[in-house]
């Protein structure tokens, strides 16, 4: 891992700076440093997993081995200021970390070149191990985990903007996937998502006993329901839906396409980019929609911005006005 790598910082901050500023003399002391901090911070009392992240980094990369308690107490500042937050909940995280590393007879890490990989301790913080489908569903049988593979993947094939399988597609939620879609209400949004990363699986119970050789197999509740309906009408459409749920368990922890942020779980992830289109949104509604200015010759211009940003401009006379009113 290179200190410079922007992805692991934290709103491109580069940790090194960080090392080289925190050994500079300190102006002011802890309790100031604290206080001013607090209010910027807003009380925080736990740090982000980004900003554990970019701790996790600068101790792993820079942590010097000499470091006394006044030398953390200025880098604690230090990087408390850089990714805004309290000092000592800075000062807390180094010393679990650092009281880890004694306990493992290692002390601290050293400042590593480039050249040389920097050692990673057992106490670190786990990384997540990266999502594999087999493995995280490897409880369903070996015939369920096929279709389902081959299922998944079907959803994640790219799709053409163009595909034509869209009547209607305009609004402001957009497939964060890239295949153009678009819509104006959000549930409509997240079905969509879930037709690129499905979150439930449905697999007919009454279908794969008697056709094994075609099982019908969906992620939409509505379209199962509506299956067991057509298909199956001696037996209840709710309680085939029960039977046929799948323990499917989804990829979940995907990154926003927008800020890169993670997300703890499907639910988190789409509240987050919801709230990057609402922002849009409220940006947009700020915008002067059309402006008109009529000349001394009865002639205006009238500019139009749509929600893309693109702007569109037209000469109107004063009479055509009048007739297109009447």
């Amino acid at each position: 891992m290179h200190a410079g790598d922007s992805s692991d910082g934290v709103d491109g901050i580069d940790p090194s700076r960080v090392s080289q500023d925190c050994c500079l003399p300190a102006s002011r002391n802890r309790s100031q440093g604290l206080l001013q901090d607090e209010e910027a911070a807003g009380q925080r009392t736990s740090l982000t997993k980004k900003q554990q992240r970019f701790l996790r980094l600068w101790y792993e990369e820079f942590a010097q081995s000499d470091a006394g308690p006044a030398l953390l107490e200025r880098c604690s500042a230090a990087l408390a200021t850089a990714i805004q937050t309290q000092p000592d909940l800075v000062f807390d995280y180094i010393g679990r970390r650092r009281k880890g590393s004694e306990d493992d007879d290692t002390g601290l890490d050293i400042l590593h070149d480039d050249s040389t990989p920097p050692h990673r301790r057992q106490d670190s913080d786990p990384e997540p191990e990266p999502y594999l489908l087999a493995k995280a569903n490897s409880h369903l049988s070996k015939a369920t985990l096929a279709l389902v593979e081959k299922y998944i993947s079907a959803c994640r094939r790219r799709r053409s903007p163009n595909d034509g399988r869209r009547s209607v597609n305009a609004g402001p939620f957009r497939c964060t996937f890239g295949c153009g879609y678009r819509t104006k209400r959000v549930f409509d949004w997240r079905r969509h998502e879930e037709t690129h990363e499905p979150q439930e699986l449905w697999l007919c119970a009454i279908c794969s006993r008697s056709d094994v050789h075609n099982p019908f197999l969906v992620n939409r509740k509505d379209k199962f329901l509506k299956h067991a309906a057509d298909k199956h009408t001696h037996v209840g459409a709710e309680e085939v839906l029960h039977k046929s749920k799948l323990a499917f368990v989804p990829r979940a922890e995907l990154g926003c396409p927008h800020c890169g942020e993670d997300s703890a779980n499907w639910d988190e992830r789409c509240r987050h980019v919801l709230g990057h289109f609402e922002d849009e949104v409220e940006r947009g509604m700020k915008r002067i929609k059309v402006v008109h200015e009529e000349a001394d010759d009865g002639q205006g211009v009238s500019v139009s911005v749509s929600e893309d940003g693109s702007v569109a401009t037209s000469v109107v006379s004063s009479r055509d006005e009048g007739d297109s009113a009447s």
